[in-house]
């Protein structure tokens, strides 16, 4: 009697942030799905919107010797809303600058200026779908999700670079967004929550604990409607 073995054969596994992002394709799907059965369409199909406004922002994780703040900051930009229906396109591209603040504490190393800050400026590319609600000429409430590309274009570290180095941030970073908004006539208002999928900065100096970091930023926006 011939036995075979059997053969041990290993299933594929997600990452972390794989899972996480197909979580977040499902509850946009589901969220989508359940507004089509109230939701209210608009009388155009083409909407441009100039805006801007203030940035919230910080990081997920730094190192035990670094006290890490990000103050807030600002974006300029414009997007596109395309879709007369309930459901929309909404692809944008925005400025955004911040100014980052790092306070350094050495076991046995007294340093003159412990802090240092960086101010860094990057180019956002969001592409979202969203949906409204409400819709009439005077008024439009509604909510949209979607990714964010973030690509640095300006980082200056040289007041008092003690820690952290133009290297250690990631060339280009993925954030989910979600968000809700209204438009009063040609006036619109935006709040969005970023939540970073990938890196955005490596904390690897060699004089400091090894921790790669998220970026999550909470904005506000007001613009006109065109």
């Amino acid at each position: 009697m011939l036995i075979k073995n059997k053969t041990d054969r290993s299933v594929p596994t997600l990452g972390k942030a794989q899972m996480f992002l197909a979580k977040q394709i499902v509850f946009l799907a589901l969220l989508f799905s359940g507004l089509s059965l109230s939701g209210q369409g608009s009388d155009r199909v083409f909407y441009l919107n100039i805006k801007g406004g203030l940035d919230f922002s910080g990081f997920t994780d730094h190192p035990k010797e670094i006290e890490a703040n990000q103050e807030s900051g600002y974006r300029a930009g414009l997007d596109v809303r395309l879709g007369s229906g309930v459901f929309f396109f909404q692809p944008g591209v925005y400025f955004t600058a911040y100014k980052e603040q790092f306070t350094v504490d050495f076991p046995h190393i007294d340093l003159v200026n412990s802090t240092q800050e960086i101010n860094l400026s990057s180019i956002k590319v969001p592409v979202q779908l969203g949906a409204r609600l409400l819709s009439t000429k005077a008024v439009t409430l509604r909510l949209n999700g979607g990714f964010v590309a973030n690509f640095p274009v300006a980082i200056d570290e040289s007041n008092n670079s003690i820690a952290i180095r133009k290297e250690d941030y990631s060339h280009a970073h993925v954030a989910g967004v979600l968000g809700a908004g209204i438009d009063l006539l040609f006036f619109t208002f935006d709040i969005n929550y970023e939540y970073g999928i990938s890196d955005y900065i490596e904390f690897s100096s060699p004089s400091i604990t090894s921790v790669s970091s998220k970026q999550y930023v909470l904005s506000f926006c007001v613009g006109f409607r065109l």
